[in-house]
């Protein structure tokens, strides 16, 4: 089967001087390609359709924040 349209995502915002980030797929009915998991902008491609929940972490080296993307792959 062929892949799900891939979609962009951007977590963490220009101002922010953020050490590193993590990007990792929390659920969904398929498998998530990240095509840049420790940057701050990434693409995501999708193996089915469907609803995922993606996470970014994110750390400025004082505190760690996570925050939560929910994407729908079309079929």
């Amino acid at each position: 089967s062929q892949p799900a349209e891939g979609v962009s995502l951007v977590a963490l915002s220009d101002e922010a001087a953020w050490v590193w980030c993590r990007w990792t797929r929390v659920s969904g009915p398929g498998e998530v390609a990240i095509a840049a998991p420790t940057a701050k902008e990434t693409r995501l491609t999708f193996t089915a359709p469907g609803t995922y929940r993606l996470r970014c972490e994110a750390s400025d080296g004082r505190q760690t924040v996570a925050r939560d993307f929910v994407v729908t792959a079309a079929p």
